[in-house]
């Protein structure tokens, strides 16, 4: 009797055991094919080389949470006096589904703003509320710093040695020039910094045919305070690389200068390489880059790595402030450390607790003191 329970025992959970294997296998098979929709990009804005083309395998690895869900949601309440909440503007399905924002080929509507805090002074508050005007039906999301760092605390299968690379970066300014183009690169959208304001920009200028958007700078390059792409630009990922390999090499952690290592210097690098005119190596000849191209940008598209597009508008010198205005704040150095408790990048190294523990290591051996820290 207990031989005929115990094979009766047997037969159940076998045919359970099926069961439950044959719904894992078509749960599987739907969330591969929900993958292969929502990470599939048209092979003129990813590049053509496979190094950069994601297997399946991958797309389920590296799927991403909805920009709902990387938001940090939790809303300060009541600010503190003399400081006004800045409110989101989520518009449809955009922050809700990564698999809902249409063609990867063109620009998401979404504008992404960065800062401490969504309590922020009255200029700037009002500021930013120029944006929601400009782009009316542009969804308009302010990343926190909780928020930035949830993203940059993720796994990026494009950019395994991204959270290693931080520990090369001195000041939350550069910390937030690698989060932009991240943001970006894995979403879309528009970015901008909270001191500009739209002049001539709006919602018809960005056309649905463009991939990726930028103005130029008083200097003659793109402008890394505003920037526009769709998800997965070539020129991003190339951004992305450029300002790691920028942190690795650097001989002088603590005194290394932001904006040309992950600021406008990282882009100037990544466009000469999305163009393919990065020049040869300097053990050859020593100058390596195109003058044509590395010296000023002009208005126009252009078109690089995998046949995607990037368009410019603007003008260097004082007529780049055409279409985005840049430091309209007034005295916002004085309204970052009394209003916001922060500190400007340029002043960090002013504070005498902060340049009593400057070193002169290099970024190498800063990776393997941390390692070594890890392990005790």
């Amino acid at each position: 009797m207990r031989g005929v329970k115990a094979r009766i025992l047997f037969w159940l959970v076998s045919i359970i055991a099926t069961a439950l294997l044959t719904y894992q296998f078509v749960l599987a098979a739907n969330c591969f094919a929900a993958d292969n929709g929502r990470f599939s990009v048209a092979s003129s804005v990813v590049p053509s080389s496979s190094s950069l083309s994601l297997t399946n395998a991958e797309s389920r690895i590296r799927q991403l949470p909805s920009l709902y869900h990387l938001l940090d949601t939790e809303v300060e309440g009541t600010c503190p006096q003399k400081l006004v909440l800045m409110e989101d503007k989520r518009i449809g399905s955009s922050i809700s589904s990564l698999s809902d924002w249409g063609d990867h080929n063109s620009i998401p509507k979404i504008i992404h703003v960065t800062t401490k805090s969504r309590c922020l002074p009255p200029s700037f508050h009002d500021n930013l509320e120029l944006w929601k005007k400009a782009f009316p039906d542009y969804s308009f999301v302010l990343h926190n710093d909780a928020a930035m760092y949830r993203l940059l605390e993720l796994h990026h299968v494009d950019f395994p040695h991204l959270q290693q690379s931080l520990k090369c970066s001195v000041s939350v300014a550069a910390i937030a020039d690698l989060w932009r183009a991240l943001i970006l690169y894995e979403y879309g959208g528009i970015y901008t910094d909270i001191d500009n304001a739209p002049r001539k920009l709006n919602a018809f200028l960005i056309k649905e045919t463009d991939q990726a958007f930028f103005v130029v700078e008083e200097a003659g390059y793109l402008s890394q305070y505003f920037m526009a792409s769709a998800p997965k630009h070539p020129l991003l990922f190339l951004l992305i690389q450029s300002t790691l390999h920028r942190l690795y090499d650097l001989n002088d952690v603590d005194h290394q200068y932001v904006p040309f290592v992950t600021g406008p210097g990282a882009l100037k690098q990544a466009f000469l390489h999305f163009l393919h005119e990065q020049g040869p190596n300097a053990a050859a000849v020593k100058n390596t880059t195109s003058p044509k191209n590395a010296a000023f940008v002009q208005e126009g598209v252009y078109t690089g790595i995998g046949n995607a597009t990037v368009t410019v508008v603007g003008r260097r010198g004082k007529a780049s402030d055409e279409y985005v205005a840049r430091n309209v704040i007034y005295k916002k150095r004085r309204i970052y450390a009394e209003l916001m408790n922060m500190t400007h990048f340029s002043r960090v190294h002013a504070d005498p607790s902060v340049k009593s523990k400057l070193t002169t290591d290099s970024c190498m051996e800063r990776l393997w003191h941390s390692r070594n820290s890890n392990r005790q």
